[in-house]
């Protein structure tokens, strides 16, 4: 049997904890707004950079 590919994230996995405070480390701000698609549309819609973290670090083949 060949192995399979169980998913597509093999790099490291980051607390809420670590991410807040790498993020703290450089002057940059976390939000976790109530409804996240509409702030993340409104930013989109004012020209603004938006960036999401979930889970494991994409790293690997594409």
């Amino acid at each position: 049997m060949q192995p399979t590919i169980q998913r597509a994230y093999f790099g490291p996995e980051y607390s809420d904890a670590e991410s807040l405070d790498a993020l703290d480390a450089e002057g940059l701000k976390a939000e976790r707004p109530e409804n996240l698609a509409e702030e993340v549309a409104l930013l989109i819609n004012n020209v603004k950079a938006v960036a999401g973290f979930n889970g494991m670090r994409a790293a690997g083949f594409r």
